[in-house]
């Protein structure tokens, strides 16, 4: 039905005894070899045609940045385990294609420049700088299957992902003066994940702390006194903060849900007001007998309400095309974070993880 419309349409799927509905949608297209797509706010799943396994996956999962902070590791890959067993699928084997881990920290503005490159102490060869308005923005090292970013977290909010919810995972109002909020993030591919032995799940939980102790002490660090022999160089304060500030294995923030919720209704309120000014803009130049001192939202609407009728526009399934989009806003309540089972089932509980 998506190819034939030519668009993307949503799926229900019934995910507990409660009859609830939970929605992806569903593209109209494959993508790398995989025939469908199903895409909503916390997941995205590519599945393949076949019934054997084959070399490459019959799913290839990715877990949106929110859902894990929001529901945390545990249940963020636990729910969608079980969502797949649930509807059908048999679990024979999960692979870890793409890691990522992270600490953010409140950081002296005064030394965030790239001047800190010249303490840096890495395995990796290849060193990139960002800049914003001639600022600092970001640093990255290293590529391929591993890799360093250390980036301005709440810059990138304003620029790209409008993830103000962060605000409230760090405590914070705002950035306070003179600081920045720095995240240091590494990148690890599947080649890298397995030299280091995580082969399962299970090793990942039990030695997630490992990872990041490697990643932080041997694979990358900042040390004072560049140019001189290792024995003579001792680590920063700045980066011992990041190698011991990592929290194995956040339990989620279920605020995070009405954060999201809002951040989107502002941005396309926002992008609704750009629309109706442009329109009431347009109006003006037709005809519209009002003085622009007078126009508001309310008498814009008006107008535009009449412009459908007149145009028979208002005979568009409103609803219908609500109900496609369902599944673009997809969060689920906190009553759905029920995996202790399936934890169990997999041998794996909270208290055996390192």
């Amino acid at each position: 039905m998506a190819r034939l419309d030519k668009i993307d349409l949503p799926v229900p799927f019934i995910i507990n005894d409660a009859d609830d509905e939970y929605f992806f949608s569903i593209k109209e297209h494959g993508s790398q070899g995989y025939e469908w797509i199903l895409n909503n706010s916390e997941y995205s799943l590519l599945i393949g045609n076949w019934r054997q396994p084959q070399s490459r996956p019959s799913v290839l999962l990715t877990i949106r940045s929110e859902t894990l902070w929001r529901k945390g590791p545990f249940e963020a890959i636990f729910f969608i385990i079980k969502f797949l067993k649930k509807v059908g699928g048999k679990l024979t084997q999960i692979k870890i294609s793409r890691l990522d881990l992270c600490v953010d920290t409140l950081f002296p503005e005064k030394l965030w420049s790239a001047n800190i490159l010249d303490h840096r102490v890495t395995r990796a060869s290849d060193t990139k700088i960002f800049h914003s308005n001639k600022n600092l923005s970001g640093i990255a090292i290293g590529k391929n299957k591993f890799s360093a970013r250390l980036y301005d977290k709440p810059l990138e909010i304003q620029q790209q992902s409008n993830k103000i919810w962060f605000f409230n995972i760090w405590g914070l109002k705002s950035v306070p003066a003179d600081y920045k909020i720095i995240r240091v993030e590494f990148q690890l591919r599947r080649e890298a994940i397995k030299e280091l032995g995580i082969i399962s799940i299970n090793d990942l939980f039990k030695l997630i702390q490992n990872i990041w102790s490697y990643c932080t002490k041997h694979w990358l660090k900042f040390q004072d006194n560049p140019g001189k022999q290792s024995h003579q160089r001792k680590t920063l304060k700045w980066w011992e903060s990041i190698q011991n500030g990592f929290n194995n294995m956040s339990p989620g923030n279920p605020l995070i849900r009405s954060k999201a919720l809002k951040a989107d209704k502002d941005r396309l309120s926002q992008q609704i007001m750009g629309l109706m000014s442009s329109f009431a803009a347009l109006e003006l130049e037709t005809g519209w007998d009002i003085k622009p001192k007078n126009i508001n939202l309310i008498n814009t609407f008006k107008v535009f309400q009449k412009h459908l009728i007149q145009n028979n526009l208002n005979k568009i399934e409103f609803s219908k095309r609500v109900e496609n989009k369902k599944a673009k806003f997809q969060r689920l309540n906190d009553k759905h974070l029920e995996s202790l089972n399936l934890r169990e089932q997999l041998g794996f509980s909270p208290n055996n993880a390192a």
